[in-house]
């Protein structure tokens, strides 16, 4: 009997396959790793290092060997690299306006802070394209899935909170708001921000199948009414706002059948106003603004902090990094209940001080081209896209009162929510006719 020997296997085959599923691997746990803040060293000047950030860093290598190892370009790369060039160039134009700044930090520590907390993050949409897969996406489901659910027990399980917390910050007593509840992070709003958008992925995942039977639906209303008991319990009354507004969209821009749009705008405003009833700081928070308007204490001093900020931007219009607000801030808080600003409470008026006007103009860029990268498959997947959009429009609202997405927590899940844009089945995106 002869031996017949096979022949050997390229190693490029090899290479490929290894880059694959070690991006995949680091993609689905972005999320994860993100919300289980977990530190694994500290570099003097920069702060600590998370698992996080080791596992973005390890996505940013596999995708550029990936491309790297590549031939031939594809076109449809384009818009994802796109989006990671101006999350790297806001971090650059941080880095910039604290150089020419007259109140100069360093340069590599508002680089680097700049990646951290958002730049890094930005290789998500390019990495869910590079490492799509069958299996990619049933594992982000379930990954997501895992992290709603994880995100409203934390929340309503204080005393587990309170180990998981010794443990992330190595017991420096780091204490969150006792009337709030955070679940996995440090801040009430990232926490109803991040539970709408993994709420909105898994909708988008679930709806990109080629038969949704009730099942599935029901599944998907029961964890999007967890997102919702989580944004409750948190108090977070921007993070309701954007839900509703990104719920109205829906409701108002199709892709849905008429009666699914109706019965999705019912059921999470009465979820929302059922929910809000049980909780008495959600309901304060909301008497208070409704009682006292634009004279509410959190209202008036965010509106007065984003216009100090606004009139320090036109003395710095190279922005001047994020260090030292409270120092340029100072001269303008004359005549104002504020006597400096550490942060207007907004990504926008924030980017303009500390990125200047370029930066604000170059996150206005990356905002079109989430956008854009959604509708590339218009009349494709509509319920889907749909989904994708609804989310962005929250997010946008969400940034008028925080600089979310501009967070460790919120950065991957909000970037994670435009790079499903990419998953709906390849038949129907050949028959939307549009690539980025």
């Amino acid at each position: 009997m002869s031996l017949v020997s096979r022949p050997p296997v390229p190693i490029t085959s090899v290479l490929g396959r290894s880059l694959r599923f070690a991006g995949a691997t680091a993609t689905v746990l972005a999320v994860p790793a993100s919300l289980f803040w977990l530190p694994v060293a500290t570099i003097p000047g920069l702060g600590r290092v998370t698992l996080s950030d080791l596992n973005l860093l390890s996505l940013w290598m596999v995708a550029a060997l990936h491309i790297l190892s590549r031939r031939s370009a594809d076109p449809q790369r384009r818009l994802p690299m796109r989006m990671v060039g101006f999350s790297v160039l806001l971090a650059v134009l941080a880095a910039f306006g604290a150089f020419t700044s007259e109140w100069p930090s360093s340069p590599a520590f508002e680089f680097g802070l700049q990646m951290k907390r958002f730049g890094l993050a930005g290789v998500l949409p390019l990495s869910m394209y590079l490492f799509d897969s069958n299996a990619t996406r049933k594992a982000l489901l379930l990954s997501l899935t895992l992290c709603t659910i994880a995100m409203l027990v934390f929340a309503i399980s204080p005393d587990l909170r309170e180990k998981y917390l010794a443990v992330a910050t190595q017991n420096e007593g780091f204490q969150a708001p006792a009337d709030r509840m955070s679940g996995l992070v440090s801040n009430p709003n990232d926490a109803a921000y991040v539970a709408v958008c993994l709420g909105t992925i898994v909708g988008t995942l679930i709806y990109a199948r080629r038969a949704v039977g009730i099942l599935r639906s029901l599944s998907f209303a029961g964890l999007f009414a967890m997102a919702i008991g989580a944004v409750v319990l948190s108090g977070s009354r921007s993070g309701a706002i954007g839900l509703m507004v990104g719920v109205l969209f829906l409701a108002f821009r199709g892709g849905w059948p008429r009666r699914a749009r109706i019965g999705i705008l019912l059921f999470v405003g009465v979820t929302l106003v059922a929910l809000g009833r049980t909780n008495d700081v959600f309901q304060d928070r909301f008497r208070a603004a409704y009682t006292h308007g634009p004279s509410e204490e959190n209202f008036a001093g965010r509106v007065q902090a984003q216009w100090i900020v606004t009139m320090a931007a036109t003395e710095n219009p190279l922005g001047i990094g994020y260090k030292h607000f409270p120092e340029v801030t100072r001269k303008f808080c004359e005549g104002t209940t504020l006597s400096v600003v550490n942060g207007s409470d907004s990504i926008y008026f924030d980017t303009l001080l500390g990125t200047g006007f370029l930066g604000l103009l170059v996150l206005l860029g990356l905002y079109r081209d989430c956008w854009r990268y959604s509708r590339q498959i218009r009349g494709a997947s509509g319920r889907s896209v749909a989904l994708v959009q609804a989310g962005l429009v929250a997010l946008s609202v969400f940034g008028f009162a925080t600089v979310s997405p501009m967070s460790v927590f919120v950065a991957p899940v909000a970037f994670s929510l435009v790079g499903c844009a990419i998953y709906v089945r390849p038949g129907e995106r050949a028959a939307a006719g549009r690539s980025p």
